[in-house]
């Protein structure tokens, strides 16, 4: 402590002293720069305090120019932030997108569950033998298979599926028709 004072009264400045003479002398360059770019004080004053930091952390006292180092450092400090936000914003953007899309998918996926409740109710309403005629069918049995399985000729297994399609498609209009 008696060192720094005696320091002070010969005259001899520290480096803490010359960093706060420039810190003073060229703030409200630095900040008005970077509002300049970002047209936004509180986000100025912020990076500003950043390419102080950077200043001081360098050997400075080596630099030529000062005030020349610090405008260039705050618009690199600009475009940099401009380049985080947009990188922020495009996060964001992916991130709401994708929320979107599950939201979707699972409306999908509810409504497909929905949709099978309903076909499968229907069924239920049918007779035993329309509704094998439609599973067996649409599970890709041959009109052969369908015709062995459930004891007709093969020859009635088009004329019954037809009326077994056309009974569900009557119900299945007559369910929506409900809903609605």
């Amino acid at each position: 402590m008696i060192f720094n004072s005696t320091i002070e009264k010969v005259g001899v400045v520290t480096k803490e002293q010359q960093f706060k003479q420039i810190f003073k002398a060229n703030y409200s360059l630095v900040v008005n720069k970077i509002n300049q770019i970002l047209c936004d004080r509180a986000i100025a004053e912020d990076l500003a305090q950043d390419v102080f930091m950077q200043l001081y952390n360098t050997k400075w006292n080596e630099i030529e120019n000062i005030s020349a180092w610090l405008r260039k450092s705050a618009t690199y400090a600009s475009y940099n932030h401009i380049r985080s936000e947009k990188r922020e914003s495009e996060r964001i953007k992916k991130e709401s997108t994708s929320i979107q899309e599950s939201i979707a998918s699972s409306e999908d996926q509810f409504l497909h569950k929905d949709e099978v409740s309903n076909v499968q109710a229907i069924l239920e309403t049918m007779d035993d033998r329309e509704r094998n005629l439609l599973l067996m069918k649409y599970s890709g049995f041959s009109y052969k298979e369908v015709a062995h399985t459930l004891g007709i000729t093969q020859t009635s297994v088009g004329k019954l599926l037809s009326r077994a399609r056309n009974k569900f498609s009557d119900l299945y209009e007559q369910a929506r028709g409900g809903e609605l």
